[in-house]
């Protein structure tokens, strides 16, 4: 047997993949890597509606004016919506393009209102979805009507699609 199965999970991923020099914590690697599922809810009269955000260079992205002058669109066809894209579109809106929102988790294909991404971009992706929660709940009961609008919840058991 050899030795390196006797060591603590984290030194032995600190030997496999010769992280000592990363200047990481080879604990708080392996806490980081991997991936999160996350869930849209709550979408009971139709998907979240699309942020559009003002006009570039006109407003400080993601300052109050920007995100009081940020209108919101509703799909053409609620078929369209699938919780990756509107996530990324989201993360777009906001500068954030080196997040990466997927559609698939270990090769299989999520339901359309499931997405996965990097467990270390969570706290990211949170922050960001809070900043428009407010003002999108209010104005998809404008739209809809109801008491209820989308929300989004992270580290939800993920769920398959059996279809091609």
């Amino acid at each position: 047997m050899p030795l390196d199965v006797l060591l603590p999970p984290a030194e032995q991923i600190s030997r496999m993949y010769d992280i000592s020099d990363w200047k990481m914590d080879p604990v708080k690697y392996e806490e980081d890597r991997g991936f999160v599922t996350l869930g849209i809810r709550k979408c009971c009269r139709g998907p979240p509606l699309i942020p559009m955000p003002p006009e570039e260079g006109s407003l400080e992205p993601l300052s109050e004016e920007w995100l009081e002058a940020v209108t919101w669109d509703a799909y053409e066809d609620p078929q369209e919506f699938t919780a990756p894209q509107y996530m990324r579109h989201l993360l777009k809106c906001c500068g954030k393009k080196d997040i990466k929102v997927h559609d698939s988790l270990d090769s299989r294909r999520l339901l359309f209102y499931q997405a996965a991404a990097r467990r270390s971009d969570w706290s990211h992706i949170w922050g960001i979805w809070q900043l428009f929660a407010r003002r999108h709940s209010a104005a998809y009961r404008r739209r809809f009507g109801g008491t209820g609008a989308p929300s989004l919840q992270g580290d939800v058991a993920a769920r398959f699609s059996t279809g091609l």
